[in-house]
């Protein structure tokens, strides 16, 4: 085996290294961006050739170091070079638009399953994991208590202060009752002035009281509103799986049922009672019913004219509520007001 010693090889070897130092680099980026996008054919594939480019190179740096130079040689190597800088280039691009496209995918997936106000879990997450949880509580045999938060007196401060003091109200209650939890709890804000508390797992009989009672006190501390403390008042109804509730839904409508009886009776924490009158089953079905019914744009106005007799002519319109049950069909306010008052929707 000869080896040819000469400025001109040593070049074109550099070059040959430079090309696979950019293959390598590339493959690298190839595996990360196989790893964010799963399962890629296409990317195993440009992996497979990046590999075949290697092995090419390294045949052609040896070719180089035990042949005398020839003409075709500089041609290749500076194809070489070429074709590694435009994969390392393509490579890098598209592994910056990948990571790029995650970043938005994870922001536009937190902006759907959090509240933008106090970066709280939403109504829609919290359900999701509701139903996760319960499940896995249900197969281990433990004990999900699920705690849902009215603020009783902030509709009359956000309607008397303005939106902006209710905004940091709410950021202030969302971080009173997050530092009151335990990392395994979960915490979301449902809307408006309600907020859920998840606590998972119920260690002992009295860890819910305790739980509860140290919700309430921290949120009835009074706040400094324009500089004068106020107490916005709290509601905190509580029901316990597989106690009072075999299903995520059951346990959302008993443990509302208990936040309203609460507020009723002035009561700061209050237990799901079957024998108490609100937790009959027929105004939990209706109440949930009427709450899903709201969230599905069940509910249409209907507008009657009202017209003076002696001219015929429209002097004014009278607004209708009606609920397009989809099972019962077109029901009157009778049949649904009273929950609705009674249940705070109005």
């Amino acid at each position: 085996m000869t080896f040819t010693h000469n400025w001109q090889t040593y070049a074109l070897s550099v070059v040959i290294c430079l090309a696979i130092g950019l293959v390598i680099y590339s493959i690298q980026k190839l595996y990360r961006l196989r790893a964010l996008q799963g399962a890629n054919h296409q990317v195993a594939w440009l992996i497979v050739i990046a590999y075949i480019l290697i092995f090419s190179s390294l045949y052609f740096l040896y070719v180089l170091v035990t042949h005398s130079l020839d003409p075709i040689h500089y041609f290749i190597a500076i194809a070489s070079l070429l074709t590694a800088f435009f994969a390392w280039l393509a490579t890098n691009t598209s592994f910056e638009i990948a990571i790029d496209l995650s970043k938005s995918v994870a922001v536009e997936h937190y902006h759907a399953t959090h509240d933008d106000l106090t970066g709280l879990p939403n109504l829609s997450f919290f359900i999701d994991q509701l139903e996760l949880i319960l499940h896995d509580s249900n197969k281990e045999g433990a004990e999900v208590a699920l705690l849902l938060i009215n603020l009783n007196r902030f509709k009359l401060i956000n309607e008397t202060l303005g939106y902006f003091v209710g905004d940091v109200i709410l950021q202030e209650i969302a971080q009173r009752i997050r530092s009151s939890l335990r990392k395994t709890d979960l915490i979301a804000r449902l809307g408006g002035d309600e907020f859920a508390v998840l606590i998972n797992p119920v260690v002992a009989q009295g860890h819910i009281h305790t739980i509860s009672k140290n919700i309430a006190d921290f949120v009835q501390e009074p706040l400094a509103v324009e500089g004068k403390p106020t107490d916005v008042g709290v509601s905190i109804g509580v029901a316990v799986f597989p106690r009072h509730a075999s299903s995520g839904l059951e346990l959302m409508e008993k443990a509302r049922v208990s936040m309203l009886e609460a507020e009723k009776q002035g009561n700061a924490v209050l237990f799901y009672d079957s024998e108490t009158s609100i937790g009959k089953a027929e105004d939990i079905q209706i109440i949930g019913m009427l709450q899903r019914a709201i969230q599905e744009e069940q509910l249409t106005l209907l507008y009657q004219p009202q017209v003076r007799l002696h001219d015929l002519k429209l002097v004014s319109v009278e607004a209708l509520i009606r609920w397009q049950h989809p099972l019962y069909g077109t029901l009157d306010p009778r049949h649904f007001i009273p929950y609705a008052e009674r249940a705070g929707l109005i």
